[in-house]
């Protein structure tokens, strides 16, 4: 594994700026990490920076004022299908989300890279350009589907 910065962040900004802040392209975003550290180990992925968005506000799973749900990217996916409403009113998600792997990778995986089929670390920057400390999924309460 090459040697890397592990940068840990507390905003969206300082998210951004440790992100382009060596300016060689070379930086990822770990959250879970569940598939980033895998290629790590095989040299498929080398960073130079991991940039921890962990501390970020985005583990929330909330009513949403239309009576849906709001998902943060950083919800876990084990907290995301244990969770009673997602249980009672998202019967497909929970399954979806306790088929789609084992339970060590759902407690470290998130929602964000499990909705972009990705590791965090390839999600592009565009999510942080306009993220906030609300920014959540909107899952469409079952009546409005």
């Amino acid at each position: 594994m090459t040697p890397f910065t592990y940068v840990e962040v507390g905003s969206v900004k300082e998210a951004l700026e440790a992100f382009h802040g060596g300016g060689d392209g070379r930086s990822k975003w770990i959250a879970g990490g569940t598939n980033l550290v895998d290629l790590m180990k095989e040299n498929v992925e080398r960073p130079m920076r991991l940039i921890d968005l962990n501390a970020l506000d985005l583990h929330g799973i909330e009513p949403a004022a239309d009576g849906g749900l709001m998902l943060g990217a950083l919800a876990r996916n084990a907290a995301t299908a244990y969770n009673d409403t997602v249980r009672r009113r998202y019967p497909l998600l929970n399954a979806a989300l306790l088929a789609g792997a084992s339970p060590q990778i759902r407690n470290m995986a998130t929602n964000g890279a499990t909705c972009c089929n990705a590791p965090a670390a390839s999600i592009s920057t565009t999510w942080a350009r306009h993220a906030t400390s609300a920014s959540r999924a909107r899952v469409v309460p079952p009546s409005a589907a």
